[in-house]
């Protein structure tokens, strides 16, 4: 029988689960999956000429002009899921293509930003966080341990809302090794020891191995990391 083909929206919310689910898991393979999608997303609907995501694909008779929503109505629209999803994307997996992307689309909607920023509330809130340094928190120990599991538990009680999360688990052959090479630099003193650096671009204040002492530096992670703005 006849299929109906996925629209943008679709491949937004989906690559949003997958990221979200590799954050609650740490496992790998859905990160895989989420920048499969997205680069599939990008084949199908992104615009190379005047940027963004259309909501249809090409190529369907029955689609008599292409459009590209504008604005977030009961579920955000494709692009304001889509900017969120390459931002995080970039920042997990360094593909500075997405960040070029992610800047195109707030570029094309800059107006409507700056003179309806109510239109999209999820575009804007995508852009303060594009606007400020992810707060990186790498776990250096092994998945699944006990300890790592409290501070998983920390970090999802405590809202960052532009924080990384990596995992260090010493495979030098896995797979957010092959992303970020510096991880090599993170390890835990014993096997079931769970090690937290807070950092902005690598740069780490000193590990903490009590998941209180990381509930302590997720509620200020500035100060904590002494980046605290002369003056401020």
């Amino acid at each position: 029988g006849s299929c109906i083909e996925g629209f943008a929206d679709d491949y937004a919310w989906i690559i949003r689960g997958f990221i979200n689910l590799y954050e609650a898991t740490l496992d790998t393979e859905w990160l895989k999956l989420a920048e499969k999608l997205q680069d599939k997303q990008n084949d199908l609907f992104w615009d190379s000429e005047g940027n963004g995501y259309y909501m249809t694909q090409s190529g369907d008779e029955s689609i008599l002009l292409r459009i590209k929503e504008d604005q977030d109505g009961a579920e955000p629209s494709a692009n304001s899921v889509s900017v969120g999803n390459l931002i995080r994307l970039n920042n997990l997996l360094g593909r500075s293509d997405y960040h070029t992307q992610a800047e195109a689309i707030f570029c094309l909607f800059s107006e409507r930003l700056n003179k309806i920023p109510i239109a999209l509330p999820e575009m804007a809130t995508a852009l303060l966080i594009h606007q400020k340094p992810p707060v990186q928190i790498i776990l250096a120990g092994k998945n699944g341990n006990d300890s790592l599991k409290m501070m998983m538990q920390v970090i999802h009680t405590e809202a960052v809302p532009n924080r990384v999360i990596l995992l260090a688990d010493d495979d030098q052959e896995s797979f957010m090794y092959t992303r970020h090479s510096s991880l090599s630099r993170y390890r835990p003193k014993t096997s079931d020891e769970t090690l937290a650096y807070v950092c902005r671009d690598f740069k780490c204040m000193l590990p903490v191995n009590c998941p209180e002492h990381l509930r302590d530096i997720l509620k200020n992670p500035k100060e904590a990391c002494g980046l605290k703005k002369q003056g401020k």
